[in-house]
């Protein structure tokens, strides 16, 4: 094979030693590959032979095992479009691919203390970035198949027991390097913690099962969303009172600082008391906590099930916010937009249309006498006027209703109305005219 030929000439070159020429080459086979449109198993194969190659230079052991996590997330991305996708031959590569990741934080760690003169870390380079964004391009977190409910539940979860057991058991298993020593775990547990604050819940959850490694900040959201979702119950007071899972945790207001006021619910919602309490407790993952708690109080606005709700897409969501009767909803969905980073087209098509559609329906009510019509505009959009995001398309949206359609007046400008950094008022000066801005004659 061709392909082998130059893996095996790149390597017999001095320059291969460095961690850029490795990635720049394997880089290029990726693409190679997918321009060739070659079938995912054999390139799958391709990739996974040249992770298990042995490292014959301990001094090159840490680019080696970088090298590693980033060949074995490639050969994953291929064997995940097999139909249907190998779920016991993906795990068993995500396992390979964590003790790698471990190998590479301990040689790192190692590295730095041995420094003499304790330099600082070095900055980050060109490379590196391409190396990070192919590991985030090829994480195991993209991978739908391995992304299932499952790893959501606290089902099967390790407690504080089952890992001391599994301590006892990698203790003897050390020596012959099939375990994890204590150092080792720690480590495992410091960069769960981390996917736990990119989100990535799933990964979290699944690492947590290889390795029999019980994390209390993975129980803690794991359970927020049972909660949400009906799958689990509020404990009863006394024993919420105590901390889950957990000998002791500094609270910290300032998780808690995202009341999400905008979502009132009455006090007495137990799984509304119990989330806040966790989300209080939580180290790592909050933001997956407080996402989970918007959902939940969100899904009692709209009279939908969290379920529901997580499963439609961010878009369909604003939608039924914005077309729903709740007051304040603007915002709501300003809060919204912002949580799920939502892109300025997406807000421009359907805030364009919830507020004309909330002009217009203000327009066709009937004018008491002595009252000015855009008196009527202006209560139906009183609350908007508060929103320092849409206040701009909103004012945009006013001007075009009370002045008729924008084109039979050569002198207006709507543009003129928004700021030039708002993406948002711009797209939606883009979808401005494709929204019925007058109602049609009766």
């Amino acid at each position: 094979m061709k392909l082998l030929q130059e893996v095996n000439s790149q390597k017999s070159k001095p320059q291969w030693r460095r961690l850029e020429t490795r990635v720049s080459f394997w880089k290029k086979c990726q693409e190679q590959l997918k321009t060739d449109g070659t079938d995912p198993r054999p390139a799958s194969q391709f990739f996974l032979s040249q992770a298990k190659a042995p490292s014959v230079d301990t001094q090159t052991e840490l680019p080696d095992v970088q090298e590693h996590c980033l060949l074995l997330g490639i050969a994953a991305h291929w064997l995940s479009l097999l139909a249907p996708p190998p779920g016991d031959e993906l795990e068993s590569l995500e396992k390979t691919l964590w003790r790698n990741q471990v190998r590479r934080q301990v040689l790192t760690a190692a590295m730095e203390k041995e420094s003499v003169f304790n330099l600082p870390p070095p900055s980050v380079t060109s490379e590196m970035n391409t190396y990070e964004v192919l590991m985030r391009e090829f994480s195991f977190s993209n991978i739908s198949a391995l992304n299932t409910e499952r790893f959501l539940s606290v089902e099967g979860l390790p407690t504080p027991c089952e890992e001391q057991q599994q301590q006892q058991q990698e203790q003897e298993e050390v020596n012959d390097g099939s375990g994890l020593s204590p150092e080792e775990r720690r480590v495992l547990s410091t960069l769960i913690g981390r996917l736990l604050d990119n989100g990535s819940v799933h990964e979290a959850s699944r690492v947590c099962r290889y390795f029999s490694l019980y994390h209390s900040d993975v129980w803690v959201v794991l359970r927020c969303r049972g909660l949400a979702s009906g799958e689990l119950h509020p404990r009863p007071p006394e024993e919420a009172s105590e901390p889950v899972l957990r000998s002791s945790i500094a609270s910290s207001s300032s998780f808690s600082s995202l009341s999400l006021a905008m979502f009132p619910l009455p006090e007495d919602d137990d799984v509304v008391v119990e989330l806040q309490r966790l989300l209080d407790q939580c180290r790592h993952g909050n933001n997956y906590c407080k996402q989970v708690l918007s959902l939940y109080q969100l899904s009692k606005e709209l009279q939908s099930s969290f379920s529901q709700v997580c499963r439609e897409e961010p878009r369909s969501v604003l939608e039924m916010l914005l077309l729903s009767d709740q007051p304040e909803r603007f915002r709501k969905a300003q809060a919204f937009i912002r949580a799920q980073g939502l892109s300025a087209d997406t807000v421009a098509q359907l805030v364009s249309s919830a507020v004309a559609h909330t002009l217009l329906a203000s327009s066709t009510q009937d004018l008491q006498p002595g009252e000015n019509r855009r008196l009527v505009f202006g209560k139906s959009v009183y609350l908007l006027l508060n929103d320092s995001i849409l206040l701009n398309c909103v004012c945009v949206c006013v001007c075009v209703c009370e002045t008729g359609v924008h084109s039979q007046r050569a002198d207006f400008d709507p543009t003129d109305q928004i700021k030039s950094d708002d993406p948002n008022g711009i797209k939606l000066m883009e979808n401005i005219n494709t929204v019925p801005l007058r109602p049609e004659s009766q």
